[in-house]
C-alpha cells in the first residue's frame, strides 16, 4: 500500500493477493485497487478519512507459472491506471511505487542487521 497526491487529491493504491485459491478459482491473482482519500470535515475530529473506489486491474498468473508478487503487482498497478490516468499521471504512480520499495527493502535490511548486532 502507498499514497500519492496528485493536484491535491490523495490517493490510496491498495494490493492483494490470492495464492491459495480454492477449487472454484484455480488461478493465482494479484488485485490492485486505487482509491480517493477523502477526509471528514475539520470539526469532526474522531472520524477517520474515507475511501472510494476508482480504479481496479487484475493480474492472473497462468496455472503452469509460478507466483511472483512483484510482477503480479507491476501489472495490475498498470492496468488500474491505463484507463483512468494520463501518462504523466501514471508515471508518477509508478515512481512512487518504485520509490516505495526501495525504502521497504532499505528498512528491512536495516532491520535484519539490528537483529545480528
Amino acid at each position: 500500500m502507498f499514497k500519492v497526491t496528485l493536484e491535491g487529491v490523495d490517493y490510496k493504491v491498495a494490493f492483494h493477493h490470492n495464492v491459495k485459491p480454492d477449487f472454484m478459482e484455480k488461478r493465482k491473482y494479484t488485485v490492485c485497487n486505487i482509491y480517493i482519500v477523502k477526509y471528514p470535515i475539520e470539526d469532526a475530529a474522531d472520524q477517520k478519512p474515507t475511501y472510494e473506489l476508482i480504479s481496479t486491474g487484475y493480474a492472473y498468473c497462468s496455472i503452469k507459472d509460478n507466483f511472483n508478487y512483484e510482477l503480479g503487482r507491476k501489472i495490475s498497478l498498470g492496468r488500474a491506471l491505463h484507463n483512468r490516468f494520463l501518462k504523466k499521471e501514471r508515471d508518477l504512480f509508478v515512481n512512487t511505487y518504485h520509490n516505495k520499495q526501495k525504502y521497504d527493502t532499505q528498512r528491512s535490511k536495516l532491520a535484519e542487521y539490528r537483529k545480528l548486532v
